[in-house]
């Protein structure tokens, strides 16, 4: 089997302001930084306690992370 996986990654952490000092992420985005500028370089999004999805093309839906409580901040 083979998977064909980017060399170069880019990891993006998201913080409200308020949570920055306190060490406590939001979200964190993961991009295919080989991959060029439209959504089909986007590996993961979480935001809060929702994992977005894409086609590639567009955003298609989110849907929630069970183990993740509405408005818990420690993604990470």
């Amino acid at each position: 089997m083979r998977i064909s996986l980017p060399k170069f990654i880019w990891l993006c952490e998201i913080y409200e302001e308020n949570n920055l000092s306190k060490e406590k992420c939001n979200g964190i985005i993961v991009l295919d930084s080989t991959g060029g500028n439209s959504l089909s370089s986007v590996i993961l999004y979480i935001l809060n306690d929702k994992n977005f999805i894409t086609d590639g093309m567009d955003w298609i839906q989110y849907r929630p992370i069970p183990h993740l409580k509405s408005g818990h901040t420690n993604i990470i």
